[in-house]
């Protein structure tokens, strides 16, 4: 089944750029799994993004770099970190009240590092693109929706790439 141009019209992001954040954020996973990060202890093999967060050596790297970005990539990262720490992606919920799903923009990224908030930032990016229905959000009068949802996407993707440069054996795997 092709899924109909109106949908990634409505979401405000290409087909492209979904694509190329879908494929990054699973190979992403794949290069933690290969690399050893996974949930101990259970059935199946999950990724465990926020153990390799909380390296130390990861941790002081990724706010080295938003202190101070010299390389291109680095200043994508910082302007992707400024961007998502002002305006987090929301979280849907349900209200089991008047049985209907709504967008709460008031969950501040968990974490007590830069790191560990940008990982929260990238999965709940995920998440939303995947799970979210993403394309019922609403306009904000400072910002309509798919611009947002472009915009965090390729904020995602900026934030994906930096998070390779912290971890040579993740960046192997991830390209290999």
């Amino acid at each position: 089944m092709i899924v109909p141009y109106q949908v990634f019209q409505d979401l405000g992001i290409s087909k492209r750029l979904a694509r190329d954040f879908f494929v990054a954020f699973a190979r992403f996973e794949y290069a933690l799994k290969a690399t050893g990060f996974v949930n101990e202890g259970e059935a199946y093999a999950k990724p465990n993004w926020e153990l390799w967060a909380k390296d130390g050596g990861r941790r002081c790297a990724f706010t080295a770099s938003l202190q101070n970005p010299q390389a291109e990539i680095e200043q994508r990262a910082r302007a992707a970190y400024d961007y998502i720490s002002n305006a987090p992606p929301k979280k849907q919920k349900w209200d089991a009240t008047k049985k209907q799903l709504y967008w709460d923009d008031t969950c501040p990224l968990q974490g007590g590092t830069e790191l560990e908030k940008m990982v929260d930032a990238l999965k709940r990016i995920r998440n939303n693109l995947f799970h979210g229905g993403k394309f019922l959000t609403a306009d904000s009068p400072a910002e309509p929706a798919a611009l947002r949802n472009k915009t965090l996407v390729m904020h995602g993707l900026a934030v994906l790439e930096s998070l390779l440069t912290l971890d040579t054996d993740l960046s192997f795997a991830f390209y290999h």
